[in-house]
């Protein structure tokens, strides 16, 4: 009973946890879409 609730607990952290990182991934990845979009507009 107690091994079966542990399991639980890590895995409500386990699905916390990669949620932040796909929100910083995603905030990454659209400040790097942004910049090289901005550099092929600046490009004559």
């Amino acid at each position: 009973m107690g091994m079966a609730s542990s399991t639980l607990e890590n895995q409500k952290s386990l699905v916390i946890i990669p949620k932040e990182k796909i929100v910083k991934f995603l905030s990454a990845l659209k400040i790097k879409t942004f910049s090289q979009t901005f550099h092929n507009l600046s490009k004559p």
